[in-house]
């Protein structure tokens, strides 16, 4: 049997393997190119994202400090514009010679003070406008704050008295009206409201309406006692009483039942005639304040009054 020969290269299959395998590795090698590309890519945008964002940060910092420059610069003209207006609030101060050169002023706003070396005196004197139409000195109005004299007095007694004594509910007090003071002795308590004052002292010299809270005065007093003393104690009383059942009752009963003019009483009527009646005491009655009348005609004078004098003794 013969033999045959076949090249290498002509073994079956292989070239379709080698085929393949040389497309496989040309797909791996596309893909590791791709990936590798795809990984590029992908650094090159984190690249990018990062430039970005620092970009970003750095714009917002130079925002940041744009805006508080911005806020540093606008605090500093709000302050220098509330320096400014409250300058123009305390005004503005000038120093002239005298009164004409403060009338010479002129761009004058209310609040100015203006210092006047000579006010006319001689002294110095601070002026302060209050109305200002035009700006000049000659049509402002001027207050004075101050003058050397004011200073120079202004601490003496004399002034400082006078000051004081202005106030209101403030009086002087002299050496006499302390002098005067001085002779009050107190050594407790004093109500001024209970002390009664010499006017307010009971004058009756029957000693009429005296109580603990109503004093009599001493010539009362005196006259008191010198007329009991001279009646043996007791004191003359004049009452108006009216009749009743031919019977009148006193308010104190007469010392020994006495009743004086002869033991009458007596009745004026409209005509101004006058009746003395007699009177005797009623023996009934134990104050001893009624008594009983004896008229010419019974119940002549019920109704009536009379007048009767009797002396009595002060109860204690």
């Amino acid at each position: 049997m013969s033999n045959i020969k076949r090249p290498k290269n002509s073994i079956f299959g292989l070239s379709a393997e080698l085929l393949a395998l040389q497309n496989s590795d040309a797909a791996e090698a596309s893909a590791r190119i791709a990936a590798v590309a795809a990984l590029q890519t992908s650094i090159a945008d984190a690249a990018a994202a990062a430039q970005a964002a620092t970009t970003a940060e750095a714009t917002a910092r130079a925002n940041a400090v744009v805006a508080l420059q911005t806020a540093v610069a606008q605090e500093a003209t709000d302050r220098d514009a509330a320096i400014a207006a409250a300058k123009l609030a305390l005004g503005t101060n000038f120093t002239v010679a005298d009164i004409a050169g403060r009338d010479a002023l002129t761009g004058l706003t209310v609040s100015d003070r203006v210092f006047v070396t000579d006010d006319g005196d001689g002294k110095w004197a601070l002026y302060q406008t209050s109305v200002v139409t035009t700006g000049a000195g000659a049509t402002s109005t001027f207050v004075k704050m101050s003058d050397q004299d004011a200073l120079t007095n202004a601490i003496s007694a004399t002034s400082i008295k006078a000051a004081y004594e202005s106030n209101a509910d403030t009086n002087t007090f002299t050496d006499a009206e302390k002098a005067k003071v001085g002779f009050i002795a107190v050594t407790a308590p004093i109500d001024l409201d209970k002390v009664v004052q010499n006017d307010e002292l009971l004058t009756s010299a029957t000693l009429t309406g005296a109580s603990d809270t109503a004093i009599p005065s001493a010539l009362a007093v005196k006259t008191f006692v010198l007329e009991a003393t001279r009646t043996g104690g007791s004191v003359f009383k004049t009452e108006s009483v009216m009749v009743t059942a031919d019977k009148i009752v006193l308010a104190e009963p007469p010392k020994d039942g006495t009743v004086l003019n002869f033991a009458t009483v007596r009745h004026i009527d409209g005509n101004g005639i006058a009746y003395d009646i007699p009177v005797a005491k009623d023996g009934a009655d134990a104050t001893g304040k009624t008594f009983i009348l004896a008229p010419d005609t019974t119940g002549d004078f019920d109704g009536k009054s009379v007048l009767v004098q009797y002396p009595y003794v002060m109860s204690a």
